[in-house]
């Protein structure tokens, strides 16, 4: 059951740090990849383990893969811009990093 909540986690997130990225540039962005690595942190934290936090990393991670790509109907939610472009690589980071830190 942590791992189903893990990963609903992990996707809640990426779909909130997706929202907000490009809001009130560049704070926006350096809110989100804070709350990117607190929150990896936080489900790790909740549930116990490095196994749980990989969920929640890879979901938000499949999260924000799929907001960066062009859909049906020619909609994008990371556009290829300065602030699209650091959201993806730093939050990514974050994410990896969180994942891998000590407990």
């Amino acid at each position: 059951m942590k791992y189903i909540i893990s990963l609903f986690a992990g996707a809640l997130l990426g779909v909130a740090t997706v929202l907000v990225h490009n809001l009130w540039p560049p704070y926006g962005l350096i809110f989100v990849i804070i709350a990117t690595f607190i929150g990896i942190r936080l489900i790790g934290k909740t549930f116990g383990g490095r196994a749980v936090r990989i969920i929640g990393a890879l979901s938000w991670i499949a999260v924000v893969i799929r907001a960066g790509t062009i859909g049906n109907g020619d909609e994008i939610l990371i556009l290829g811009d300065n602030i699209g472009t650091y959201f993806i690589f730093l939050g990514s980071i974050a994410a990896i990093l969180a994942t891998l830190s000590k407990e």
